[in-house]
């Protein structure tokens, strides 16, 4: 069991609201945006499923390759039993991945590069990491890529912290920049978001940020938690007009805890939706010809698996009708999904999966092109 499952083992009782936790009531619906055409490959179309089934796990998203596309590296090395898709986009013409990979859970993290010219096949950018906690003075036991963008000729990744070796108390999310891909890249001196304060939504942690460039700055989407059975893990947003200074999301019309200094934008269903009633995590997020199209994770127990939600403005947002639209029996032997990404390029949708079987984890690569439309 890794990643979140060993949060909920460890610490039990005491944080159970902060993976699978209470249902809290959920907030509930997309700008047109123009994307450069590239030569990303034309996949065949995938029929959009009402809902899933034994026979079709995946309701809307079709394994593209029934292999994994990055995987672990040797044992004994730096990422020698796990990897997870970390933070992944297209830039400079490619799809570029920064792969998180370690030996075991929780163990240092080191945050490798791999590149791809059509999304589904990838090499791998040497063999050592390109990125870890050293030097970054508050990442307490180590970091975690999560979102990569390119502003002007300077490169921009986002990561997260582990504060601890046994629980994600106290994550921060932090901002480091490059002038090459392959680095080397410089932390900022201090975390960009940090956990809100005691009594809060997000009081226990801020972590797997999501950044989007927009015309008007950033947007930032972000998991966050306290610590009681009724504050579940549920999905925050932060604006910023750098990409340094964040500005939580506050609705004027809520003024009292927990969500007096800020607000969730995605709970966990109160609709008696069955697989996402108990927390809301991990949002990926892009900006598309769709609207705003927001990947997260959710799931009874740890095995994980994967809905959308598609807003008009960014702030609203409805769960797709066809959700959970991927879960791990997509692949025969496949046990968690844990970290993912999301990019969208030329008309298609690519969705990076961290596969577990018991004792490894690989990343897999599952795709949808065609629109997608809010219920």
């Amino acid at each position: 069991m890794r990643r979140y499952g060993v949060l909920v083992v460890m610490l039990g009782a005491t944080i159970a609201g902060c993976g699978p936790g209470a249902s809290v009531p959920a907030t509930a619906s997309r700008p047109p945006a123009t994307m450069a055409s590239t030569g990303a490959p034309t996949l065949a179309p995938t029929e959009m499923a009402a809902a899933p089934t034994p026979e079709n796990p995946a309701a809307t998203f079709t394994l593209a390759v029934d292999t994994p596309v990055v995987t672990h590296g040797p044992v004994g090395g730096y990422d020698g039993r796990y990897t997870d898709p970390g933070a992944a986009g297209f830039v400079d013409g490619m799809f570029q991945m920064f792969p998180n990979g370690f030996a075991s859970w929780p163990a240092k993290v080191g945050v490798g590069h791999a590149v791809s010219t059509d999304g589904l096949h990838w090499s791998r950018e040497g063999d050592q990491p390109l990125f870890t906690q050293d030097g970054v003075d508050y990442a307490s036991f180590t970091l975690l890529a999560s979102s990569i963008l390119k502003v002007g000729d300077q490169y921009v990744l986002y990561f997260y912290t582990w504060d601890s070796q046994y629980s994600a108390a106290s994550s921060k999310i932090g901002r480091a920049t490059a002038s090459d891909l392959n680095g080397p890249w410089t932390a900022d001196p201090e975390p960009v978001l940090e956990a809100g304060p005691e009594g809060a939504w997000d009081s226990f942690t801020v972590l797997a940020p999501s950044v989007i460039k927009t015309d008007d700055g950033y947007v930032m989407y972000y998991t966050g938690g306290g610590l009681t059975s009724d504050n579940p893990w549920r999905i925050g947003r932060a604006t910023s007009t750098d990409g340094v200074h964040w500005t939580k999301y506050d609705d004027p019309a809520t003024s009292e805890e927990p969500f007096a200094e800020s607000d969730p934008v995605l709970s966990p269903a109160d609709d008696g939706s069955v697989w996402d009633n108990s927390f809301a995590q991990q949002p990926r997020v892009q900006l598309t010809p769709d609207g705003w199209v927001m990947l997260y994770r959710s799931g009874a127990g740890a095995d994980g698996k994967l809905g959308l939600a598609l807003s008009e403005d960014g702030i609203n947002w409805a769960r797709f009708d066809g959700n959970p639209v991927l879960v791990p029996q997509v692949v025969p032997d496949g046990k968690a999904i844990w970290y993912t990404d999301l990019v969208y390029q030329a008309g298609t949708y690519y969705l990076y999966f961290e596969l577990g079987n018991g004792s490894e984890t690989n990343v897999y690569v599952a795709t949808y092109q065609g629109a997608l439309v809010a219920p």
